[in-house]
């Protein structure tokens, strides 16, 4: 009796002891790393776990916060941060003019991938919220309304 008792005490500690190792989990040494070499001015960088297989990285660089997502393998996915309209490169400022109302404007994220990137500008029309998001590599737009 006294054997089963301590069996399952044992057993006890051991899944607390995962359960609490897990929620404070930290990133690993190559994620660290992937991060450094990428964006060696990162400072403030925080780690947050979202799933089994990707980790966010939230940091500051050049005074705006980014967000950056990688894989447990330590390759990164995308990055995204908000941006001011006044600092968006001269193209996408005269695209977005020409072809939308400025007044509707609300954020622009600025969203990059491995293969792309692309901003989304955030737009609200009276009680209508939408995106709008322009490919600078390509140039095309979708609208999308929320």
């Amino acid at each position: 009796m006294r054997r089963i008792k301590r069996f399952f005490k044992l057993v006890l500690v051991k899944i607390l002891f995962t359960m609490v190792n897990w929620l404070n989990k930290k990133p690993s040494r190559k994620l660290i790393k992937t991060l450094k070499a990428k964006y060696p001015n990162a400072t403030f960088v925080t780690w947050e776990q979202v799933n089994k297989y990707i980790w966010k990285s939230t940091f500051i660089l050049q005074k705006t916060e980014h967000k950056a997502l990688f894989n447990k393998s330590g390759v990164w996915l995308q990055t995204e941060s908000y941006k001011p309209f006044y600092c968006l490169p001269e193209k996408e400022i005269s695209y977005f003019t020409s072809h939308y109302n400025f007044e509707n404007l609300q954020k622009v994220l600025f969203l990059e991938k491995p293969d792309s990137s692309s901003f989304i500008f955030e737009m609200n029309s009276g009680n209508h919220a939408y995106q709008v998001s322009i490919d600078t590599s390509e140039y095309t737009t979708k609208k999308k309304v929320s």
